[in-house]
């Protein structure tokens, strides 16, 4: 298993589409916030974006199940938002409500995710 601090007590740990994203709150307790194939991640002093691709047999762990059952159990796009000035996390988000989020929280528009991939 592969680990990488990605900055503000979060790690990225994980092996090829099994990836999770985890808030460190002590050396002995680690809180998942992102599970799943996470393909894109940017960030800056401010703030985290994720953009994940959830499958069906990840279904219930960081999943909005009514997206999920609107989407009939397709391969799910799902979209996150760290701020890290309060700590705050947001998702899992539609791309709609991603957008809405960015433009709420200010966030700069040249901090992009890469959302070309899709499988």
């Amino acid at each position: 298993m592969s680990t990488a601090d990605i900055g503000g007590g979060y790690h990225l740990y994980g092996v090829g589409e099994d990836n999770y994203i985890c808030k460190i709150k002590d050396p002995k307790y680690c809180e998942i916030i992102i599970c799943g194939e996470i393909v894109s991640i940017e960030k800056n002093p401010d703030f985290f974006l994720f953009y994940r691709i959830a499958y069906p047999e990840t279904r219930g762990y960081g999943n909005d199940w009514d997206l999920w059952d609107k989407q009939k159990g397709e391969n799910m796009r799902q979209y996150w938002i760290i701020d890290r000035r309060n700590d705050k996390v947001y998702g899992p988000l539609i791309y709609s409500k991603y957008l809405d989020l960015r433009n709420e929280l200010n966030i700069p528009p040249n901090l992009k995710l890469d959302t070309t991939v899709t499988e």
